[in-house]
């Protein structure tokens, strides 16, 4: 029933052409809140990288801190559960990471002979 109340309303919102005047308002929100917390993880980790803000608002959060290191954990979860289909090495193969920003060092699938 919760759902339902919620999808009747972003359906209002969206017909009425102000989903994304909302949404862009959550976003700055967010990122106002996060400041102080992302500006300090910036400066203590100046040499990782990060998606676009809004990218990572839309599919996670606006917090630097727990969207890297809750990727490391994910990553981790990942690797343990195709580990068992895979041989990872490190050098040589195909690469396996999640895009620029993966806070996993390059690990290798290689293909089993």
């Amino acid at each position: 029933m919760k759902n339902d109340l919620k999808q009747s309303i972003i359906s209002a919102l969206r017909g009425l052409g102000l989903i994304k005047v909302i949404d862009q308002s959550l976003y700055f929100y967010s990122k106002k809140k996060n400041k102080s917390i992302n500006s300090r993880f910036k400066s203590q980790n100046p040499d990782i990288k990060l998606p676009p803000d809004y990218m990572m608002y839309e599919s996670f959060q606006l917090n630097y801190s727990s969207y890297y290191f809750d990727s490391i954990e994910s990553a981790k979860e990942l690797l343990n559960k195709v580990e068992n289909f895979k041989s990872f090495q490190k050098g040589g193969g195909a690469p396996f990471w999640i895009g620029d920003a993966d806070p996993v060092d390059l690990f290798v699938i290689s293909h089993p002979s």
